[in-house]
Protein backbone atom coordinates (compact mmCIF):
# COMPACT_ATOMS: atom_id res chain seq x y z
CA UNK A 1 0.00 0.00 0.00
CA UNK A 2 2.74 2.44 0.38
CA UNK A 3 4.07 2.63 -3.02
CA UNK A 4 0.49 3.03 -4.28
CA UNK A 5 0.29 6.21 -2.04
CA UNK A 6 3.37 7.33 -3.62
CA UNK A 7 2.92 7.10 -6.70
CA UNK A 8 -0.58 8.78 -6.53
CA UNK A 9 1.31 11.43 -4.29
CA UNK A 10 3.05 11.96 -7.51
CA UNK A 11 0.93 11.83 -10.10
CA UNK A 12 -1.75 14.54 -7.75
CA UNK A 13 1.62 16.84 -8.07
CA UNK A 14 2.10 15.91 -11.65
CA UNK A 15 -1.73 17.12 -12.31
CA UNK A 16 -1.07 20.29 -9.94
CA UNK A 17 1.47 21.20 -11.72
CA UNK A 18 -0.04 20.59 -15.27
CA UNK A 19 -3.15 22.70 -13.90
CA UNK A 20 -1.20 26.14 -12.59
CA UNK A 21 0.92 25.82 -15.93
CA UNK A 22 -2.29 25.82 -17.82
CA UNK A 23 -3.30 29.57 -16.71
CA UNK A 24 -1.63 31.98 -18.08
CA UNK A 25 -1.95 34.62 -15.24
CA UNK A 26 -0.99 31.59 -12.85
CA UNK A 27 2.10 31.27 -14.09
CA UNK A 28 3.23 34.85 -14.80
CA UNK A 29 2.44 35.25 -11.39
CA UNK A 30 -0.43 38.00 -12.27
CA UNK A 31 -3.46 36.63 -10.18
CA UNK A 32 -4.74 37.06 -6.73
CA UNK A 33 -5.62 34.30 -4.55
CA UNK A 34 -8.94 34.58 -5.49
CA UNK A 35 -8.40 33.54 -8.91
CA UNK A 36 -5.95 30.88 -8.42
CA UNK A 37 -8.41 29.34 -6.15
CA UNK A 38 -11.63 29.61 -8.41
CA UNK A 39 -9.44 28.79 -11.21
CA UNK A 40 -8.17 25.00 -9.46
CA UNK A 41 -11.93 24.91 -8.21
CA UNK A 42 -13.24 24.91 -11.48
CA UNK A 43 -10.45 22.57 -13.12
CA UNK A 44 -11.32 20.00 -10.59
CA UNK A 45 -14.81 19.96 -11.16
CA UNK A 46 -14.94 20.34 -15.41
CA UNK A 47 -11.73 17.38 -15.48
CA UNK A 48 -14.42 15.04 -13.26
CA UNK A 49 -11.51 15.09 -10.82
CA UNK A 50 -13.44 16.00 -7.74
CA UNK A 51 -17.75 15.25 -7.38
CA UNK A 52 -17.52 18.87 -5.62
CA UNK A 53 -14.94 20.96 -3.45
CA UNK A 54 -14.71 24.43 -1.48
CA UNK A 55 -11.52 26.24 -0.45
CA UNK A 56 -11.70 29.39 2.40
CA UNK A 57 -8.89 31.22 3.39
CA UNK A 58 -8.95 32.46 6.96
CA UNK A 59 -5.80 33.26 8.95
CA UNK A 60 -4.08 32.18 11.72
CA UNK A 61 -3.52 33.61 15.22
CA UNK A 62 0.16 34.28 14.40
CA UNK A 63 -1.09 36.34 11.40
CA UNK A 64 -0.05 33.41 8.87
CA UNK A 65 -2.20 32.57 5.85
CA UNK A 66 -4.98 29.41 5.66
CA UNK A 67 -6.72 27.68 3.32
CA UNK A 68 -9.21 25.40 4.25
CA UNK A 69 -9.80 22.25 0.88
CA UNK A 70 -12.81 20.20 1.63
CA UNK A 71 -13.19 18.15 -1.43
CA UNK A 72 -16.01 15.47 -2.29
CA UNK A 73 -14.67 12.44 -4.44
CA UNK A 74 -16.58 10.31 -6.63
CA UNK A 75 -13.21 8.82 -7.72
CA UNK A 76 -12.35 5.22 -6.84
CA UNK A 77 -16.37 4.13 -6.63
CA UNK A 78 -14.85 0.47 -7.76
CA UNK A 79 -13.62 -0.29 -4.05
CA UNK A 80 -16.11 -2.14 -2.00
CA UNK A 81 -17.01 -0.93 1.41
CA UNK A 82 -14.79 -3.61 3.44
CA UNK A 83 -11.60 -1.49 1.02
CA UNK A 84 -12.93 1.97 2.70
CA UNK A 85 -9.40 2.64 4.93
CA UNK A 86 -7.75 1.97 1.47
CA UNK A 87 -10.23 3.83 -0.93
CA UNK A 88 -9.76 7.00 1.49
CA UNK A 89 -6.10 6.30 1.47
CA UNK A 90 -5.47 6.61 -1.73
CA UNK A 91 -8.14 9.81 -2.35
CA UNK A 92 -5.89 11.09 0.62
CA UNK A 93 -2.56 11.12 -1.30
CA UNK A 94 -3.81 11.79 -4.70
CA UNK A 95 -5.34 15.16 -3.81
CA UNK A 96 -2.47 15.74 -1.06
CA UNK A 97 -0.46 15.76 -3.99
CA UNK A 98 -2.58 18.25 -6.44
CA UNK A 99 -2.91 20.78 -3.84
CA UNK A 100 0.94 20.62 -2.34
CA UNK A 101 1.63 21.25 -6.20
CA UNK A 102 -0.68 23.96 -7.27
CA UNK A 103 -0.01 25.92 -3.57
CA UNK A 104 3.52 25.72 -3.83
CA UNK A 105 4.44 27.07 -7.22
CA UNK A 106 1.46 29.98 -6.74
CA UNK A 107 3.05 31.26 -2.99
CA UNK A 108 6.85 29.68 -4.73
CA UNK A 109 7.79 28.19 -1.52
CA UNK A 110 6.91 24.53 0.34
CA UNK A 111 3.76 24.75 2.41
CA UNK A 112 2.94 22.64 6.08
CA UNK A 113 -0.75 20.61 4.82
CA UNK A 114 -2.87 18.59 7.62
CA UNK A 115 -5.01 16.63 6.91
CA UNK A 116 -8.26 17.26 9.07
CA UNK A 117 -10.22 14.04 8.11
CA UNK A 118 -10.67 11.57 5.19
CA UNK A 119 -14.46 9.99 5.03
CA UNK A 120 -17.05 7.79 3.27
CA UNK A 121 -20.22 9.72 3.69
CA UNK A 122 -23.59 7.95 2.97
CA UNK A 123 -23.34 7.47 -0.68
CA UNK A 124 -19.63 6.13 -0.38
CA UNK A 125 -18.40 9.23 -2.01
CA UNK A 126 -14.82 10.14 0.01
CA UNK A 127 -14.53 13.45 1.75
CA UNK A 128 -10.98 14.99 2.30
CA UNK A 129 -10.25 18.08 4.13
CA UNK A 130 -7.03 19.88 4.35
CA UNK A 131 -5.49 22.74 5.82
CA UNK A 132 -2.97 24.56 4.26
CA UNK A 133 -0.78 26.32 6.15
CA UNK A 134 1.77 29.41 4.23
CA UNK A 135 4.74 30.59 5.48
CA UNK A 136 3.24 33.71 4.78
CA UNK A 137 3.15 36.05 8.26
CA UNK A 138 1.61 39.75 6.76
CA UNK A 139 -1.87 39.63 6.38
CA UNK A 140 -2.68 42.01 2.87
CA UNK A 141 -5.24 44.26 3.87
CA UNK A 142 -7.31 43.76 0.87
CA UNK A 143 -9.28 46.57 -0.81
Amino acid sequence: MGLTNVLLYSFGRSIGEDLFNLHPCLKSGGASLEEANEYLVNCLKIHNLVKDTFILKAFRPDGRLELVCRINSKEFEKFSKEDSDFKTSLVYFFYRGILSRYYELFFKMPLEIKKVSTCLDENENTICEFVLITPLEERVDEP
